[in-house]
């Protein structure tokens, strides 16, 4: 293909890619099959995929979806395959056999969904017959004139048939304005036509464009099929901006105005898109595409637009991944950013001599011509002219600069740039003050020069430092001692970790340390190498980190073996025991912790952590056991749930004690710093947590590093962000908790009383809300540790302080805390599971409780933000479940959910109530209750048709489309399987049976074949495993669970039938569902009683620079 047809290749290569997904049917037995076809084509087997079609015509094995799509499959591929196809007679052959077997499909299938995409489809073969003739135009002695003649009437055919699609389809929507949601078909022609719709208007701009290149450049016919094809695009965009379709139509209509010579108009449209986000991945593609043709237009703009391009092109190219690097497209773009380059240093000199800006801009300017110089294809002549051009290979270095031949002297030029790199540094940091402080304009202008000049070195002394070191690793001869090449090692280490290579630098400082651990630079190299070790752990965005986590610990482990008794090994220990709790092994952790020494400062640093994350795993172990006890989870077959609460609460004792150690070395230092408050208040949490009310007051209220005492008396050391709110949560929760034993509970209310005013005095109204609502989740964590006597004993010290602050409050803030702490201690009495519900009278109490004071709020408080009131309904809901009373809950979910239909949080609340509803329904009710809860509720809304609640059906439809509803997508997946299960156990239903347990199993065999995948699929797993293996034994079958898989899953949305899944999304699909935000998140602070993650690794600063007049770096 010319390169004049390279800019519409990405067009025409996306549309085939889009007409390919948008027009896969719905997913069946024959989704694998499409799955291995569709496979071939995304990576380019088109004479492979034609053979399989082929094969499968005559094979017993193709599903029956597959043969009806056959011929169109066949002809899509073979215009596809037909694009990389040199040889013009057998394009020509490929492209009359891909306009029979559509013209068969179409013969044959008249009402199928695809026919419109097949009629596409031969609107794509005249484009490609009609670029055969442009290509053929071009060749020595050809008939231009003839050649282009043809080619024009085959373009203009093309669009006469897309333009007759358009037209038909619009009219065939028009007529689909209302769709029975329970139509399968309907839907799914509808979301086939609107597909099809989006693509022919692509394709119709695209053909308009493409035919301009057919008639003479700036001629009226040029002009006008440019401006045409400029117009269709701006309607698309303008149509679908929300979707990647669309703002590809933005950047086909800022070609077409480039194509005019409008290019200001195009650049507009450009930046427009180069603002976008680099992700998803389909954006970064989008921008490298805008990104050539605007860096074409920055260039020939008048006067040329250097500035810009650099601006653009410079970080873009930085941060290309290392696949990227060397791909045409990119290097391209590399080519562009050299010319600008140099061009813009040119400027640069002539407006000021010696401008040490220009100096770097030869200088890259000359590397990227280099860099493309190298790579060989169409780019490469070119690039080699410029090189000559720019003044050679000399990357970095004037050309008079004496050529290094000796180890001493590359050495030394090294040790020069890091001399340079160092006083660079110092006036980078120290100059800025001067400057401003500065009253003498000359001396003024005198220090900015400097500071420019040291930054400008800056983005240069690292590589030029660099460059010098490893000449002098290469010119090192016989003579050349082992110390001397430690220190070079020693000095490439640093510049590696100073330049961000941190993967280089932990490789080049771990072989120093290991290789030569008596060298002057060892224990440096050590250090930086376990640093450099740590960044990458810190920094990879995958949960695979095996390969950095072993290197971290290895080193470390290493510098505390060699070096026992120096404070690196402390360091390593330091780092070793945040790296063991993120790895979950608190065994380890302890062991390194104890070898810390008690009298070094770092010991209660470490023992905080260990502590806070013991505590952690003790808190997430329980939530843990409460679910497999209510049956929210599916407890493995081999854990010992008795044995599992043992070592729970040995890792409860261990958390206390070490924390308890932690905080008494604190304060045996006398230091009253951030560190050492934080873990006081980790203390009285766990001490609040435990039942030990009295302890956590004594730490709070301590003189020298009690928390709440600090906070009052306003220290330094409480001054960070989120810290107070957390402190007043935690006191309040502390003393209402010591009213169970308090002698003078009236004192005890008295403090709680003054903790909650000097909250509302200090705290804003919403922080305030967030503050309450996370204390009283954190309530109802404590009910659920405590034992059933502490249980009541809580609860009653609870109800006396609540009831006494609700009689006055009038605050929303105050009221909403006590309505949810009564909801709390209601669930920490819940005593059913899943399975069956029970409502005990402790529960039954709170909630009724609970509910008053909803109401309460309701009567009391004027709304400004309708948000909130919204969240009280809900919570009304929430507490109407609870007591059983389902109906008033439907009323309130259907009065919230009219109003705003697509909160996904709340439908999947409200599905759940008439599954809940059903397992306590008598059985003559539950079937009905069942299909509600699967299909959705008989209550409609009145524009749509459709239930205002949605039900699991739904529910999975649309979370499949939106990769971050996964999780939801599962669990409607799962319960819409439960209810099919639950109504084939209903004895009125038994001649359902058979049906309802085999549409149960397979549900969840077609959940596992198409989304089988992934984070969220492995935490729903064994729950989609326990109910298969139920429905198995139902059906009489063997009870061996989820079978195994027998492709990989593929990203397909699930399908059009509570039922079924089947059919995918569209490519673009619109915004995600909204959800009712939840009451706002708790105000940042030290809160390990939340189980929090383990505190997050610290990565050791960088070492400083080396002092390069020395002969060997220091010890």
């Amino acid at each position: 293909m010319t390169k004049r047809h390279l800019g519409m290749a990405w067009f025409w290569a996306g549309a085939a890619a889009w007409l390919t997904v948008l027009a896969s049917g719905p997913s069946s037995g024959g989704e694998p099959a499409r799955q291995f076809l569709q496979g071939l084509r995304e990576r380019g087997y088109y004479d492979t995929a034609v053979e399989y079609l082929n094969m499968m015509r005559t094979s017993k094995l193709a599903p029956v979806e597959l043969k009806e799509t056959m011929l169109y499959d066949l002809g899509s591929t073979l215009i596809e395959a037909s694009r990389l196809q040199r040889d013009v007679a057998l394009r020509e052959k490929q492209l009359d056999e891909a306009r029979d077997a559509l013209n068969r499909f179409i013969g044959q299938h008249p009402e199928h969904s695809l026919v419109n995409s097949a009629n596409s489809q031969l609107g794509n073969l005249l484009v490609e017959r009609a670029r055969i003739k442009m290509e053929q135009a071009k060749r020595p002695k050809a008939d231009k004139a003839a050649l282009l003649a043809v080619a024009k009437q085959q373009y203009d055919d093309a669009y006469k048939v897309f333009t007759r699609a358009q037209n038909d389809l619009k009219e065939r929507l028009l007529k689909m304005k209302v769709v029975d949601p329970k139509d399968a078909k309907a839907v799914e022609m509808r979301d086939q036509l609107r597909a099809d719709y989006l693509q022919v208007q692509l394709l119709g701009a695209a053909v308009r464009e493409e035919t301009a290149e057919t008639v003479a450049k700036g001629s009226s016919d040029f002009t006008t099929m440019l401006t045409e094809s400029a117009e269709q695009y701006g309607e698309v965009y303008d149509k679908y901006r929300t979707r990647l379709a669309g703002l590809y139509a933005r950047m086909y209509q800022g070609r077409c105005m480039q194509k005019l010579g409008k290019l200001k108009e195009a650049l507009t449209f450009f930046n427009e898109l180069l603002e976008q986000p680099d992700n998803p991945e389909e954006f970064r593609a989008l921008k490298s595409k805008t990104m050539q043709l605007a860096a074409q237009a920055w260039m020939a703009s008048k006067p040329p637009l250097y500035q810009e391009a650099i601006k653009w092109l410079e970080p873009w190219i930085e941060n290309a991944r290392p696949h990227e690097s060397k791909q045409p497209e990119w290097l391209e773009l590399r080519l562009a950013l050299a010319e600008a380059q140099w061009a813009q240093a040119e400027v640069a000199k002539k407006a000021k001599a010696g401008d040490p800006q220009a100096k770097r801009m030869e200088n890259e300017a000359r590397k990227n011509a280099l860099f493309v110089s190298k790579q060989s294809g169409d780019l490469q002549q070119k690039a080699r002219e410029l090189v000559t051009k720019f003044g050679g290979a000399a990357l970095a270095a004037d050309s008079a600069q004496k050529e290094l031949k000796t180890f001493d002297e590359a050495k030394q030029a090294g040790r020069d740039a890091l001399d340079a790199l160092q006083m660079a540094n110092m006036v980078v940091q120290t100059f800025p003050a001067r400057i401003a402080s500065e009253a003498d304009a000359k001396t003024k202008a005198d220090l900015q020069r400097q500071l420019e000049e040291a930054q400008t070195t800056l983005k240069t002394a690292v590589k030029d430092a660099t460059g010098y070191f490893r000449k002098a690793l290469e010119l090192a001869d016989a003579k050349t001692t082992t110390d001397d090449l430690n220190v070079v090692r020693y000095f490439l280490c640093f510049l590696h970790f100073s330049a961000n290579d941190h993967y280089h630098a932990g490789l080049l400082g771990e072989f120093v340390a290991r290789r030569y651990p008596d060298s002057a630079g060892a224990r440096q190299c050590a250090k930086i190498a376990m640093a450099s070790y740590l960044k990458l752990y810190v920094e990879k965005a995958t949960d695979d980190k095996a390969f950095e986590s072993n290197r971290v610990t290895g080193i470390a482990q290493y510098i505390t073996q060699k070096w026992s008794d120096q404070p690196e090994a402390i360091d390593a220990l330091n780092t070793l025991v945040p790296l063991m709790i993120k790895a979950g092994n608190l065994d380890a952790a302890e062991k390194y912790l104890n070898d810390i020494p008690v009298e070094s400062p770092k010991r209660g640093e470490a023992e905080i952590k260990t502590g806070q994350a013991m505590w952690s795993e003790y808190l997430k172990g329980m939530q843990e056991i409460r679910k497999w006890e209510s049956g929210e989870e599916v407890k493995p077959d081999n854990v010992d749930v008795a044995a599992k609460k043992t070592a729970l609460d040995q890792v409860k004792a261990r958390a206390q004690k070490i924390l308890e150690d932690g905080v008494t070395r604190m304060k045996a230092s006398g230091k009253v710093d951030e560190s050492a408050v934080t873990a006081a208040l980790s203390l009285v949490q766990i001490y609040v947590d435990t039942g030990q009310a009295d302890k956590a007051v004594a730490v709070l209220e301590d003189a020298q590093l009690g928390p709440l005492k600090l906070v009052q008396d306003g220290h330094a050391a409480v001054q960070r962000e989120g810290f107070e709110g957390e402190t007043y949560k935690t006191a309040l929760r502390a003393y209402i908790s010591s009213l169970t034993g308090a002698t003078d509970s009236d004192a005890v209310i008295k403090k709680a009383t003054e903790v909650m005013t000097a909250m509302k005095e200090k705290i804003d109204q919403d922080h305030l809300i967030a503050i309450y609502v996370s204390l009283a989740r954190d309530l109802e964590q404590q009910m659920k540790l405590a034992t059933p006597e502490a249980k009541t004993a809580l609860s009653k010290g609870f109800e006396t302080f609540l009831k006494q602050i609700r009689t006055t409050a009038t605050d929303f803030s105050v009221l909403y805390w006590v309505a949810n702490t009564f909801s709390g201690i209601a669930a920490g009495f819940d005593a059913g599971t899943q399975a069956k519900p029970v409502l005990t009278a402790e529960a039954k109490q709170y909630s009724e409780e609970a509910l008053a004071t909803y109401q309460t709020i309701l009567e009391k408080v004027k709304f400004d933000d309708p948000k909130l009131k919204t969240q009280i309904q809900l919570k009304m809901a929430e507490a109407y479940r609870r007591l059983f009373q389902y109906t008033k809950a439907k009323d309130i979910y259907l009065e919230v959910l009219k109003a705003a239909n697509t909160m996904l949080n709340i439908q999947v609340e409200a599905s759940k109530l008439y599954q809940d509803w059903a397992m306590l329904a008598k059985d003559e009710d539950k079937r009905a209750l069942y299909l509600r809860a699967m299909g959705g509720s008989q209550e409609k809304d009145s524009t749509s048709g459709r239930s205002i609640i949605w039900g699991w059906g739904r529910l999975f439809q649309t979370a499949a489309k939106y990769p971050q509803y996964r999780n939801v997508f599962h669990e409607a997946r799962y319960n819409l399987a439960l209810c099919r299960f639950n109504l084939a156990r209903i004895p009125l239903l038994k001649s359902d049976q058979q049906e309802n347990l085999t549409k149960a199993r397979d549900n969840i065999v077609q959940t596992q074949q198409l989304f089988g995948s992934g984070p969220e699929w492995e935490e729903w797993k064994p729950r989609y495993d326990a109910l298969i293996k139920e429905i198995q034994k139902a059906l009489g079958e063997k009870p061996l669970g989820l079978p195994p898989m027998q492709l990989p899953a593929a990203g397909v949305a699930a399908g059009s039938d509570a039922g079924d899944a089947g059919a995918k999304p569209s490519a673009s699909p619109p915004p995600p569902p909204l959800k009712v935000p939840a009451a706002p998140a708790a105000t940042p602070g030290a809160n390990p009683s939340a189980a929090p993650p383990p505190p997050p690794l610290k990565v050791p600063a960088a070492p400083a620079a080396p002092a390069a007049g020395q002969a060997k770096p220091a010890a």
